[in-house]
Protein backbone atom coordinates (compact mmCIF):
# COMPACT_ATOMS: atom_id res chain seq x y z
CA UNK A 1 0.00 0.00 0.00
CA UNK A 2 1.52 3.30 -1.16
CA UNK A 3 1.33 6.63 0.63
CA UNK A 4 0.61 8.47 -2.64
CA UNK A 5 -2.47 6.32 -3.26
CA UNK A 6 -3.89 7.18 0.17
CA UNK A 7 -3.12 10.87 -0.35
CA UNK A 8 -5.05 10.85 -3.63
CA UNK A 9 -8.07 9.57 -1.68
CA UNK A 10 -7.99 12.76 0.40
CA UNK A 11 -7.10 11.01 3.68
CA UNK A 12 -5.40 13.13 6.37
CA UNK A 13 -1.63 12.73 6.81
CA UNK A 14 -1.94 11.51 10.44
CA UNK A 15 -4.48 8.86 9.42
CA UNK A 16 -2.24 7.79 6.50
CA UNK A 17 0.74 7.38 8.85
CA UNK A 18 -1.33 5.21 11.21
CA UNK A 19 -2.62 3.07 8.33
CA UNK A 20 0.90 2.54 6.97
CA UNK A 21 2.21 1.74 10.45
CA UNK A 22 -0.44 -0.96 11.02
CA UNK A 23 0.08 -2.30 7.51
CA UNK A 24 3.83 -2.56 8.17
CA UNK A 25 3.19 -4.53 11.38
CA UNK A 26 0.93 -7.00 9.52
CA UNK A 27 3.52 -7.43 6.74
CA UNK A 28 6.30 -8.16 9.25
CA UNK A 29 4.07 -10.62 11.14
CA UNK A 30 3.18 -12.60 8.02
CA UNK A 31 6.81 -12.50 6.80
CA UNK A 32 7.88 -14.01 10.13
CA UNK A 33 5.24 -16.75 9.86
CA UNK A 34 6.29 -17.50 6.29
CA UNK A 35 9.94 -17.70 7.35
CA UNK A 36 9.07 -20.11 10.18
CA UNK A 37 7.13 -22.35 7.78
CA UNK A 38 10.03 -22.27 5.33
CA UNK A 39 12.51 -23.30 8.05
CA UNK A 40 10.19 -26.10 9.23
CA UNK A 41 9.82 -27.45 5.70
CA UNK A 42 13.60 -27.35 5.19
CA UNK A 43 14.19 -29.25 8.44
CA UNK A 44 11.57 -31.84 7.48
CA UNK A 45 13.11 -32.33 4.04
CA UNK A 46 16.54 -32.81 5.61
CA UNK A 47 15.15 -35.46 7.96
CA UNK A 48 13.47 -37.25 5.09
CA UNK A 49 16.72 -37.26 3.07
CA UNK A 50 18.64 -38.59 6.07
CA UNK A 51 16.17 -41.46 6.56
CA UNK A 52 16.17 -42.28 2.86
CA UNK A 53 19.97 -42.41 2.88
CA UNK A 54 19.95 -44.84 5.80
CA UNK A 55 17.42 -47.03 4.00
CA UNK A 56 19.55 -47.04 0.84
CA UNK A 57 22.72 -47.95 2.78
CA UNK A 58 20.99 -50.81 4.55
CA UNK A 59 19.56 -52.14 1.32
CA UNK A 60 23.06 -52.19 -0.23
CA UNK A 61 24.75 -53.80 2.76
CA UNK A 62 25.45 -57.52 2.84
CA UNK A 63 24.88 -59.99 5.66
CA UNK A 64 22.17 -61.97 7.25
CA UNK A 65 18.91 -61.39 5.37
CA UNK A 66 16.75 -61.72 8.46
CA UNK A 67 18.85 -59.24 10.44
CA UNK A 68 18.82 -56.80 7.54
CA UNK A 69 15.05 -57.05 7.35
CA UNK A 70 14.72 -56.23 11.06
CA UNK A 71 17.00 -53.22 10.70
CA UNK A 72 15.00 -51.96 7.74
CA UNK A 73 11.73 -52.29 9.64
CA UNK A 74 13.18 -50.44 12.65
CA UNK A 75 14.47 -47.57 10.53
CA UNK A 76 11.16 -47.32 8.66
CA UNK A 77 9.20 -47.23 11.93
CA UNK A 78 11.47 -44.54 13.38
CA UNK A 79 11.14 -42.55 10.18
CA UNK A 80 7.33 -42.66 10.27
CA UNK A 81 7.23 -41.68 13.96
CA UNK A 82 9.54 -38.71 13.47
CA UNK A 83 7.67 -37.61 10.36
CA UNK A 84 4.27 -37.75 12.08
CA UNK A 85 5.58 -35.96 15.19
CA UNK A 86 7.09 -33.19 13.10
CA UNK A 87 3.95 -32.75 11.00
CA UNK A 88 1.88 -32.59 14.20
CA UNK A 89 4.21 -29.92 15.59
CA UNK A 90 3.85 -27.81 12.43
CA UNK A 91 0.04 -28.22 12.44
CA UNK A 92 -0.18 -27.16 16.10
CA UNK A 93 1.96 -24.09 15.48
CA UNK A 94 -0.10 -23.10 12.42
CA UNK A 95 -3.33 -23.48 14.41
CA UNK A 96 -1.91 -21.39 17.25
CA UNK A 97 -0.95 -18.63 14.78
CA UNK A 98 -4.43 -18.75 13.21
CA UNK A 99 -6.02 -18.44 16.68
CA UNK A 100 -3.97 -15.34 17.52
CA UNK A 101 -4.71 -13.76 14.14
CA UNK A 102 -8.48 -14.36 14.51
CA UNK A 103 -8.57 -12.82 18.00
CA UNK A 104 -6.49 -9.79 16.94
CA UNK A 105 -8.53 -9.30 13.77
CA UNK A 106 -11.82 -9.22 15.71
CA UNK A 107 -10.34 -6.99 18.44
CA UNK A 108 -11.37 -9.39 21.20
CA UNK A 109 -10.26 -8.39 24.71
CA UNK A 110 -10.67 -10.41 27.88
CA UNK A 111 -11.55 -9.24 31.39
CA UNK A 112 -8.98 -11.58 32.98
CA UNK A 113 -6.14 -13.96 32.18
CA UNK A 114 -8.27 -16.88 33.41
CA UNK A 115 -11.03 -15.96 30.94
CA UNK A 116 -8.47 -15.78 28.15
CA UNK A 117 -6.93 -19.17 29.02
CA UNK A 118 -10.38 -20.83 29.12
CA UNK A 119 -11.32 -19.26 25.78
CA UNK A 120 -8.07 -20.38 24.10
CA UNK A 121 -8.41 -23.89 25.51
CA UNK A 122 -11.94 -24.30 24.13
CA UNK A 123 -10.88 -22.79 20.80
CA UNK A 124 -8.01 -25.31 20.66
CA UNK A 125 -10.38 -28.19 21.42
CA UNK A 126 -12.84 -26.96 18.76
CA UNK A 127 -10.17 -27.86 16.17
CA UNK A 128 -11.56 -25.55 13.49
CA UNK A 129 -10.41 -25.91 9.89
CA UNK A 130 -7.63 -23.57 8.72
CA UNK A 131 -8.15 -22.05 5.28
CA UNK A 132 -5.64 -19.52 3.92
CA UNK A 133 -4.47 -18.76 7.45
CA UNK A 134 -8.02 -18.14 8.77
CA UNK A 135 -10.15 -20.29 11.07
CA UNK A 136 -13.41 -21.32 9.40
CA UNK A 137 -16.38 -21.02 11.75
CA UNK A 138 -14.56 -18.71 14.19
CA UNK A 139 -17.36 -16.11 14.17
CA UNK A 140 -19.91 -18.76 15.16
CA UNK A 141 -17.60 -20.09 17.89
CA UNK A 142 -17.03 -16.61 19.32
CA UNK A 143 -20.76 -15.81 19.27
CA UNK A 144 -21.49 -18.91 21.37
CA UNK A 145 -18.73 -17.99 23.84
CA UNK A 146 -20.06 -14.45 24.10
CA UNK A 147 -23.58 -15.69 24.80
CA UNK A 148 -22.38 -18.27 27.32
CA UNK A 149 -20.18 -15.89 29.34
CA UNK A 150 -20.46 -12.20 28.34
CA UNK A 151 -18.56 -11.14 31.48
CA UNK A 152 -15.40 -12.76 30.12
CA UNK A 153 -15.04 -10.06 27.47
CA UNK A 154 -14.35 -6.34 27.62
CA UNK A 155 -17.37 -4.56 26.16
CA UNK A 156 -16.75 -1.77 23.67
CA UNK A 157 -17.78 1.59 25.09
CA UNK A 158 -20.27 3.30 22.76
CA UNK A 159 -19.21 6.74 21.61
CA UNK A 160 -21.47 9.44 23.09
CA UNK A 161 -22.30 12.12 20.59
CA UNK A 162 -22.64 15.61 21.97
CA UNK A 163 -25.94 17.30 21.06
CA UNK A 164 -25.67 20.08 18.54
CA UNK A 165 -27.65 23.24 19.20
CA UNK A 166 -28.23 25.65 16.35
CA UNK A 167 -28.38 29.28 17.52
CA UNK A 168 -31.64 31.10 16.91
CA UNK A 169 -31.88 33.14 13.74
CA UNK A 170 -30.91 36.79 14.17
CA UNK A 171 -29.25 36.25 17.56
CA UNK A 172 -25.57 36.35 18.33
CA UNK A 173 -24.20 34.65 21.41
CA UNK A 174 -21.28 37.06 21.56
CA UNK A 175 -18.71 34.33 21.08
CA UNK A 176 -19.05 34.12 17.30
CA UNK A 177 -18.84 36.98 14.77
CA UNK A 178 -22.19 38.07 13.27
CA UNK A 179 -23.11 36.76 9.87
CA UNK A 180 -23.07 38.96 6.78
CA UNK A 181 -26.89 39.06 6.74
CA UNK A 182 -26.99 40.22 10.36
CA UNK A 183 -24.43 42.95 9.61
CA UNK A 184 -26.48 44.27 6.67
CA UNK A 185 -29.67 44.19 8.75
CA UNK A 186 -27.98 46.17 11.52
CA UNK A 187 -26.64 48.82 9.09
CA UNK A 188 -30.05 49.09 7.41
CA UNK A 189 -31.74 49.60 10.79
CA UNK A 190 -29.19 52.24 11.81
CA UNK A 191 -29.66 54.11 8.49
CA UNK A 192 -33.46 54.26 8.92
CA UNK A 193 -33.10 55.43 12.52
CA UNK A 194 -30.67 58.18 11.46
CA UNK A 195 -33.03 59.42 8.71
CA UNK A 196 -35.88 59.60 11.19
CA UNK A 197 -33.78 61.65 13.56
CA UNK A 198 -32.68 64.08 10.78
CA UNK A 199 -36.29 64.90 9.79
Amino acid sequence: MKKEFLQELGIDKDVIDKILEENSKDVEKYKSQAENSKNDNTALQNQIKDMEQKLTELQKSTGNAEELKKQLETVQQDYEKEKQAFQKQIAERDYSDAMKNAIEKCGIKFTSEMAKKTYLKELQEANLTIKEGNLEGFESFHKKQLEADPNAFVADKPQVQKPYFMPAMGKNSGNTPPSMGMSYAKKFSEAITQRSENK
